[in-house]
């Protein structure tokens, strides 16, 4: 018999920060739901003891697949069990509006390489991560693939309401250079939105491209292109509407914006930004703002 299907808002960003005293963060709420995203207490199986765990030890949830229940409802006159299967949806926000990108996933199979994913959390992310950075649960994936428009993107990071998923690939047999690569992206991911999430803390950010953002503007030249948006302000392109790739004549999105800089801090030094951007003042505002906020919330450097 076919379940019924619910689907759970996708981490709770903003809910990582609940822990702060900042009157300018948001304070999360006790989900009554959390015990779905534990294992079943009579689950003795060696991925419920690893999803315990790592709960105990670093203070958010571990999911390996988006199931988070299948419980039996009763028995229908045909005398068929109806079931309730719940799923994370990842694409979810609350009191937003559904988009029309679907998320599809690649389950890690083994033990091994579950284990191998969590030691890779625990050796690269979460060390620089303090508790009130971390997200509400962490969805690890071997693949990761957003659909839109029928074009296919692979991702490695994704945050949604109340999981942020990861995409790990082969982490066994990553290089150091892989995984540190992958470990700053997936920091980008989380200390972007929550940062995009954060309202009085960020206008002195979002000043310089009020009124610009997503919007479009003329160029002639890749060079001129990218002028016009460090004048601005800006590190990186707009996305296009058609492809969701980066295109020229746009200005980014806010979030598009906040996670470019915060990718600049943890991949430069303060002395090689200005140097860079020496000649772009709103960028180098725009850094010190970015910089000074992510190491309040939390972040400890490599």
């Amino acid at each position: 018999m076919k379940p019924y299907t619910f689907y759970l808002a996708g981490l709770l960003t903003l809910g990582a920060l609940g822990s702060c005293s900042d009157d300018d963060v948001l304070s999360g709420e006790t989900d009554p739901r959390s015990s779905y995203f534990m294992p079943d207490e009579q689950d003795t199986s060696a991925e419920a003891e690893l999803r315990r765990q790592f709960f105990a030890k670093e203070g958010s949830y571990l999911l390996f697949n988006d199931t988070l229940r299948y419980e039996p409802l009763g028995v229908d006159r045909y005398g068929e069990t109806q079931y309730l299967l719940e799923k994370l949806d990842l694409d979810y926000v609350i009191g937003g509006v559904r988009s029309s990108k679907k998320y599809h996933f690649v389950f890690l199979n083994t033990d091994r390489e579950k284990q191998d994913a969590v030691k890779f959390l625990q050796a690269y992310v979460l060390p620089h991560l303090s508790t009130r950075l971390r997200p509400y649960s962490w969805f690890v994936l071997k693949t990761l693939t957003e659909e839109f428009l029928n074009d296919l993107t692979e991702l490695k990071t994704f945050a949604g309401e109340r999981a942020t998923a990861i995409a790990v690939g082969d982490i066994s047999i990553a290089t150091d250079e892989d995984k540190l690569s992958l470990s700053r992206e997936i920091m980008t991911t989380v200390m972007g939105n929550i940062l995009s999430g954060v309202d009085k803390p960020m206008t002195p950010f979002y000043e310089p491209g009020n009124g610009l953002y997503g919007n479009y503007f003329d160029y002639e030249t890749d060079e001129d292109n990218m002028e016009t948006l460090l004048q601005h302000g800006f590190l990186v392109r707009g996305l296009s509407i058609w492809s969701n790739a980066e295109a020229n004549g746009i200005y980014p999105k806010q979030v598009q914006d906040v996670t470019s800089y915060v990718k600049l801090c943890l991949s430069s030094t303060p002395e090689e930004v200005h140097r860079q951007y020496a000649d772009y003042p709103l960028v180098l505002k725009k850094f010190e703002i970015i910089n000074t906020l992510i190491y309040q919330l939390g972040y400890i450097p490599e």
